[in-house]
């Protein structure tokens, strides 16, 4: 090999003569040309750029296999690390060794020691045995410049996307290049780069999608200044206020003869929104963690201006020596999210049975838990950001729809984030610690069923999703906590031609309270699934029998089986936190029967699905002239310790009374603050009956359920049920919709509930006057990506059996400074403004006004300045 530095050295000792000057500088010419040649050449400079071809192999080597390494003698000596090498060693998965043979399919991070000197032109569990697949070589150019190429045709093993890539080494030793041809999965599981057993390697990315792409081509060359590996943390945002927040570093690994001094980090942040020229930090500030380490730091925001994708970051690595090297990170942008984390179950996978103390037996269920919604749930095993895991059990019988057991919680632990059939999986930022979207996680009845990770339901709020840790000691016997049922309720020969469903319920903290638009949470209500379960015997564990209804509570089994059934949701919105609030929710379910004596015979199921407020009474109306008798309630028990008065040992009814309008149960403790929360309330995740005989055949009518805890609203109603003989009512609004505050492309909803005759139809209108909204004919009303134009009164028209009436209006504002909708007023809102209005798009148009002028530019900012 030659030495320039030596050789420059010793051209100046002969330009100048030998003088005191130049003797003094022979000993470091002579070093240097004696020195090792591996110093010579201790790591690479790395170049990227685009538009690049393959040149195609044309010589078969043999490789067509799964894991497979061939020798290949090379047509030239190549030096690397300054050892020249004859041969090398190429491997099915993309990499080529000159001193080891490794078939290792499990790529990692550089440096790799099963690999010894390597080149990675794309690491990773590849396939070269489909037609046409295969590893080639070509020679191109002329000696003493000629290249040596090795071209993959590959497949991955998992998914099957295609990869097509080339490694050229050159004869006069300059380094060598990477290129690509096609690469499925944005590169995303790949490693790329190059390493020596004790000299620092060069990597360009590791597992980091959008790096390596068509055309690409990656030269490496030999250099001896400073290097670098950089990353994002984490690799995947969503750009949306804080949830864009990332960590950008690059550890250094300063250069040699001379040492690095003055070393420089800048990257180019363009393509996720920032500075093209953004000064890295390696002084304990902008998120760097620590001042003089070799690491460089840069906290950035992704604006929601940035588009979606995996996105390169190039970076630039200098030192005052005047040597300089470039590279690149990865980071992957999701859209600002919409909907959220969205926990459900998909279904039931299998159930345990434990054994029985008494007249008590003991299961447990195993859950399949998704992701629907477009935001990763926390899954952080310990503390209180997983999920808990209720379990029921309830039974259809004679027409009666009856809870017959519950659970303890299982508190959740690390996600397996496994491929789903409820979308794409999207693996998270967080790994383990989340449940990526379109992502599942589950827990097998074992698992649900293990005492140790069980805890309290009455240490839960369903409706917040905030709940206690840890949980408590495992009891000391074997149906502690468990899913507890009467063994007589679930034995055959008592029950002939009874149906029995299993339904499981998943409680999270940051599903619960996610909100989007200034629209009240509702992600909390459809974390709740059933399917139908076969008991053979009491004394080994339930079949699961049909399909999974996914995002359905277990009371809506009863309809399912009988159409005669009526059920509505009951809700109100709890306002227990800032915000928007909470949206919580019952379901009444109504059956009525004729009885042989000409009198009828009314069943209600009551169901709290996520209510923290509890139910603390229950009110059926009557019509005048109906006598009511037989009146009854049946509760579900509590177990293991739980502190409410309703045990399979102490059964506490609650006590129904017949007045001339109404039929009301009530719990028979009342709630004494502060903290008195210990009574026979209806519970979350709790089904309590209640029934009775009139003489009067049913109408469609209103039940009411009186809240338990104080605070307002203090009922909740649900409409279009079966009553005895109820009057025909016009219909009158229980609640009005709410006046509204959107930021420009946001989203707003309005929302109303009524009480009177139903059923109900529901039209909204907006402006004055009032034009109907086609299509808006729920009790809730989206106005999606809404832009100023749309701004003004809201209101809506409801028709039940007995006539129609209209909603109080509402009005529609906006927040037109908040224009990136991130909650905030600041510089990134003016950016976005800026950038939409010279497009001319209709949300430039803040004033309203029908045109995209300078007008809106004026108005935007006496708004933005005024801070809305």
């Amino acid at each position: 090999m030659s030495h320039p530095r030596a050789v420059a050295v010793l051209r100046t000792l002969c330009s100048r003569g030998w003088s005191t000057l130049a003797r003094a500088a022979l000993p470091a010419a002579i070093a240097a040309l004696a020195s090792p040649a591996a110093a010579q050449c201790p790591t690479f400079s790395l170049t990227s750029s685009g538009g690049a071809s393959i040149v195609p192999g044309a010589t078969d080597i043999g490789i067509h296999c799964d894991d497979c390494v061939v020798n290949v003698p090379l047509p030239f000596p190549v030096s690397l690390y300054g050892t020249s090498y004859s041969a090398a060693n190429v491997s099915s998965n993309g990499t080529v060794q000159f001193a080891t043979s490794s078939d290792s399919y499990a790529n990692g991070c550089l440096p790799q020691a099963a690999l010894g000197v390597a080149i990675c032109p794309f690491w990773d569990d590849l396939l070269t045995n489909a037609a046409g697949d295969g590893v080639f070589t070509s020679v191109s150019g002329s000696a003493p410049n000629r290249a040596f190429n090795i071209e993959w045709r590959a497949h991955y093993y998992s998914g099957g996307g295609v990869l097509n890539f080339e490694l050229r080494l050159f004869e006069d030793q300059s380094g060598f290049e990477l290129v690509y041809g096609r690469v499925d999965d944005s590169g995303r599981n790949g490693t790329v780069g190059v390493q020596h057993t004790t000299l620092p390697p060069t990597q360009f990315s590791c597992n980091t999608a959008g790096l390596v792409t068509a055309g690409t081509r990656l030269s490496f060359a030999c250099y001896s200044g400073p290097t670098g590996t950089a990353a994002a943390s984490p690799t995947s945002v969503f750009a949306c206020g804080t949830e864009g927040v990332t960590l950008l570093t690059v550890n250094v690994t300063p250069g040699v003869s001379p040492p690095s001094t003055g070393i420089s980090v800048r990257a180019d942040l363009t393509t996720i929104g920032g500075s093209a020229n953004q000064v890295f930090y390696n002084d304990a500030t902008h998120g760097d963690a620590s001042a003089s380490d070799a690491t460089w730091s840069f906290r950035f925001t992704v604006p929601p201006t940035t588009s979606p994708g995996d996105k390169s970051v190039p970076f630039t690595i200098s030192d005052a020596q005047g040597r300089s090297t470039t590279g690149a990170l990865g980071i992957n942008v999701n859209p600002c999210p919409s909907t959220g984390p969205d926990v459900i179950v998909a279904n039931l996978t299998d159930v345990n049975y434990y054994g029985a103390l008494g007249n008590i037996s003991a299961y447990s269920i195993g859950t399949n838990a998704c992701n629907i919604g477009d935001y990763p749930v926390l899954w952080i095993q310990g503390g209180t950001q997983h999920p808990v895991i209720a379990q029921n059990l309830y039974r259809l019988k004679n027409g009666r729809f009856e809870q017959i057991g519950q659970s303890f919680l299982k508190h959740s632990f690390q996600s397996l984030n496994s491929p789903s059939d409820c979308g794409t999986c999207a693996q998270p930022p967080m790994g383990g610690a989340q449940l990526g979207v379109g992502c599942s996680d589950v827990y097998g009845a074992g698992y649900n069923g293990s005492q140790g990770n069980l805890g309290p339901r009455s240490t839960c709020n369903a409706t917040t999703g905030a709940f206690v840790w840890p949980p408590p000691p495992p009891p000391g016997n074997v149906i502690g906590q468990r899913l507890q049922v009467f063994t007589d309720d679930i034995d055959p020969a008592l029950n002939q031609g009874a149906l029995y469903f299993g339904e499981a319920h998943y409680v999270t903290i940051d599903d619960a309270q996610w909100s989007h638009a200034g629209a009240p949470a509702t992600n909390g209500l459809n974390n709740a699934s059933y399917q139908m379960l076969s008991f053979a015997n009491t004394t080994t564990a339930p079949a699961i029998v049909g399909p999974a209804h996914r995002m359905t509570p277990a009371i809506q089994a009863w309809k399912d089986q009988d159409p005669s059934v009526s059920i509505a949701p009951a809700d109100y919105l709890d306002t227990s936190l800032p915000g928007p609030g909470i949206v919580a929710r019952f379901w009444v379910a109504s059956k009525v029967t004729s009885n042989p004596d000409g009198s009828w015979h009314y069943e209600y199921a009551v169901h709290n699905l996520n209510a923290d407020r509890c139910g603390g009474s229950f009110s059926v109306p009557v019509g005048p002239n109906v006598t009511v008798r037989n009146i009854s309630f049946r509760g579900v028990f509590t177990h293991s310790g739980e502190p409410f008065p309703n045990t399979a040992a102490n059964p506490d009814n609650w006590p129904g009374v017949a007045t001339p309008t109404a039929i009301t149960w009530t719990c028979p403790e009342p709630f004494v603050g502060p903290s008195g929360n210990n009574a026979n309330a209806l519970r979350w995740g709790t089904l309590y009956n209640f029934r009775f005989d009139a003489n009067i055949a049913p109408v469609a009518g209103p039940a009411t359920i009186g809240l338990f805890k104080p605070g307002t609203p203090t009922t909740a109603s649900a409409a279009g049920l079966s009553v005895p003989g109820l009057p025909c009512q016009s219909p009158s609004f229980a609640q009005h919709p709410t006046n509204q505050t959107a930021c420009p492309g946001g989203d707003a909803t309005f929302t109303v509930s009524a009480s009177g005759t139903g059923p109900f139809t529901y039209q909204w209108r907006r402006g004055v006057p009032r034009v109907p909204i086609s299509g808006a004919t729920a009790a809730s009303y989206t106005l999606s990506s809404a832009a100023p134009s749309d701004a003004g009164p809201y209101d809506c028209v409801i028709t039940g059996a007995c006539g129609s009436a209209a909603s109080n209006p509402a009005t529609l504002t906006f927040c037109i400074g908040d224009f990136n909708c991130d909650g905030g007023v600041d510089g990134q809102d003016v950016e976005a403004f800026i950038t939409t209005w010279t497009t001319g798009d209709s949300y430039g148009d803040v004033n309203a006004d029908g045109g995209v002028d300078g007008q809106d530019v004026e108005y935007f900012f006496v708004l933005w300045e005024a801070g809305c």
